[in-house]
C-alpha cells in the first residue's frame, strides 16, 4: 500500500467525481496552493473552460476551490527537465 500525499502548488491534476459540477470532470487544472481549508478544498487553476472541442465558449483561467479527494494527480509532463 503505498502513502498518500497532498497535491503541491504547481502541480497538475485532474478533476473527477464532481457531481455539482459534471462538464468539469476530465478537466486539468494546476494546484495554486496546497494548504486545505476549513472545508477540504485546495484552490486549482484551470487555463481555459470550455473550448471548441466540446461545443462550449472558450474563457480566461478559471481558479476554484475543489475537494482534495475530487483531485487525480497527474504524471510529471515527459517534456519536464
Amino acid at each position: 500500500l503505498g502513502c498518500y500525499r497532498l497535491p503541491a502548488a504547481g502541480e497538475a491534476v485532474e478533476l473527477s467525481g464532481l457531481s455539482g459540477r459534471p462538464e468539469l470532470n476530465g478537466a486539468v487544472a494546476r494546484v495554486i496552493d496546497g494548504s486545505i481549508d476549513e472545508r477540504g478544498r485546495v484552490a486549482v487553476r484551470m487555463d481555459a473552460v470550455g473550448g471548441a472541442q466540446d461545443g462550449g465558449v472558450s474563457a480566461a483561467a478559471k481558479d476554484l476551490r475543489v475537494t482534495v479527494r475530487r483531485l487525480r494527480r497527474l504524471p510529471p509532463s515527459a517534456s519536464a527537465p
